[in-house]
């Protein structure tokens, strides 16, 4: 074949929309849990998924080219090792982003039709589609807010865990969670470090969950969850106000809005930490998490993986310092970000 002819082949193969599906399929018919379990005659398979027979032996053919799984002999399959992540029970948890019968999943791989349109109108298409936006829609909607979590299930836990490990808490006495959710990483923080006292903000169904979750925990005389949007005024007595996660979920003008009402709460001294994704300087290599989440991002709010120098300007325009950035782990760009109140 020649050179060109393989590149076309290769570019094809790239730009085929087939094997995601084939994958996020198999998930939700649990066909990885089922091979796991000893279903490995495809015909038993395919009356355990309830799925038509023919069809699915197709879907396996797929899944066998994709090496997720191999068949040994004809009308039979196994799971290879590649395809072990797809269990329900893996500790990676990828089927929870991955099933189709998730409303979060299903509205979010939605979104990618519109991805033409967000690029010429540098807008979400989120809003569009579903008329209203994410936010609006995660606070109004409880079938969808509950698949958002579970869609995003495992991931607070490890960003806590980096979180916990990456900063020096010790000098900390209060620190306010802005955006905190349902309380994972305040809890994991407060867990580890015994001194540590706590507020998280957020909307009034997170945080009520949160104030659960503290309650549960016996950490909630160290706890508070205030039910309020984090655009109105913050708690004023905290010595670090930690921003995790939330940063690339909004645009330029709202992350200004936020990091201000964190700069008018904080007394001088105090800390801004923000937890966010960083893109690196170089643009040779870059993480395929990276790049990826950049667009989902624009696709559901119109917002963006921001460089360091992208950082240092926001901090500018609301009166902070960036003094200090530090990568948290090798891939995905996460690092955690010190800003400090301009005298």
């Amino acid at each position: 074949m020649r050179r060109e002819d393989e590149a076309a082949v290769r570019v094809g193969a790239l730009a085929s929309l087939t094997a995601p599906w084939v994958i996020r399929v198999a998930v939700t018919l649990r066909l990885p849990d089922l091979i796991s379990d000893g279903t490995t005659e495809i015909s038993a398979l395919a009356s355990r998924a309830g799925a038509d027979p023919d069809a699915l032996a197709r879907v396996v053919r797929h899944l066998t080219h994709l090496g997720l799984v191999r068949q040994p002999r004809p009308g039979h399959v196994e799971l290879t090792e590649l395809g072990q992540p797809l269990r329900t029970e893996h500790p990676a948890r990828l089927t929870n982003a991955l099933d189709q019968e998730n409303a979060f999943n299903r509205r979010e791989a939605a979104t990618i039709t519109g991805l033409l349109e967000a690029v010429r109108t540098g807008q979400p298409v989120w809003t569009a589609l579903w008329g209203r936006d994410f936010w609006t829609d995660q606070d109004q909607d409880q079938e969808l807010s509950d698949g958002f979590d579970r869609a995003m299930s495992g991931f607070p836990e490890l960003l806590a865990t980096w979180i916990s490990q990456g900063y020096d808490w010790a000098s900390a006495q209060h620190v306010v969670d802005v955006g905190g959710g349902t309380g994972r990483i305040l809890a994991e923080l407060l867990t580890s470090h015994p001194r540590l006292r706590g507020t998280l903000v957020d909307l009034p169904r997170p945080a009520a969950e949160a104030a659960d979750r503290f309650d549960q925990l016996g950490i909630a005389g160290r706890a508070t969850a205030l039910g309020q949007s984090f655009f109105d005024p913050l708690p004023t007595d905290g010595d670090v106000y930690l921003l995790a996660n939330v940063l690339h979920c909004w645009n330029d003008e709202d992350s200004r809005k936020i990091l201000g009402q964190c700069a008018s709460a904080a007394a001088p001294g105090s800390r801004i930490v923000m937890v966010d994704q960083v893109v690196p300087a170089e643009t040779s290599g870059l993480d395929q998490d990276i790049v990826e989440t950049d667009l989902g991002l624009l696709l559901l709010f119109g917002a963006k993986i921001r460089s360091e120098r992208e950082f240092r300007a926001l901090g500018e325009s609301a009166g902070l310092t960036l003094s200090e950035t530090t990568p948290l782990v090798s891939r995905g760009g996460w690092s955690l970000l010190t800003y400090r109140i301009d005298d």
